[in-house]
């Protein structure tokens, strides 16, 4: 099982990514240290319902209901801390939020052409497509 970054570094990355007060920190931390041990138990839980050996893969039904219950369990967290955000901060939460959202090679997280130019230039076209 992939292992979450320990708490200290998440309260952290956020902190960076958003300001945050020391008391939306204290706050912050709660709420994670609840998201990170929902995810710890459905985790322990879908690995004691699997009758299937340790090197196969979960039925398709377990991995749909693993699914559903991380998505419920983050949209719960995320609702939690986004109500301890002010304005500003809650639009930059939205914004990372869209971004990881975003699949993977999405013409948005491509670098800058090599010129330096930020407008798009004709040479960056066909890299911008495949990536689409």
């Amino acid at each position: 099982m992939k292992q979450r970054p320990d708490l200290d570094r998440q309260v952290a990355w956020l902190t960076g990514m958003l300001s945050l007060s020391s008391e939306q920190q204290t706050r912050l931390r709660v709420i994670l240290r609840d998201y990170n041990q929902k995810m710890d138990a459905l985790f322990q839980d879908k690995k004691g319902e699997s009758p299937q050996a340790e090197n196969q893969s979960p039925s398709r039904e377990v991995m749909r209901s693993m699914h559903d219950a991380f998505k419920a369990i983050q949209v719960d967290a995320y609702a939690k801390i986004n109500a301890l955000l002010n304005d500003n901060q809650k639009a930059a939460f939205a914004a990372w939020q869209k971004k990881r959202e975003r699949p993977l090679g999405h013409p948005d997280d491509m670098p800058p052409p090599l010129d330096g130019n930020d407008e798009s230039s004709s040479s960056q076209e066909p890299v911008r497509k495949m990536a689409r």
